[in-house]
């Protein structure tokens, strides 16, 4: 899969992923709990096949340099 198979949802918290924020200030950023971040971060590891933070990061900065 890819990033083309994430929701709206998850395309809201994608760019914020990559950045010094944790979960919880995402959370904050987009005014929805804590506890709401993490199981939309999750599919996103899943469809990006990868099982991290870091890795999504990863995956995604070498996309985008490509």
């Amino acid at each position: 899969m890819g990033t083309s198979s994430l929701t709206t949802v998850e395309l809201r918290l994608l760019p914020l992923l990559p950045t010094h924020l944790s979960f919880r200030e995402i959370a904050e950023h987009l005014y929805v709990s804590q506890h709401t971040v993490k199981p939309q971060v999750n599919p996103i590891y899943l469809k990006l096949g990868v099982s991290s933070r870091s890795k999504a990061v990863e995956l995604l900065t070498d996309r985008r340099s490509s």
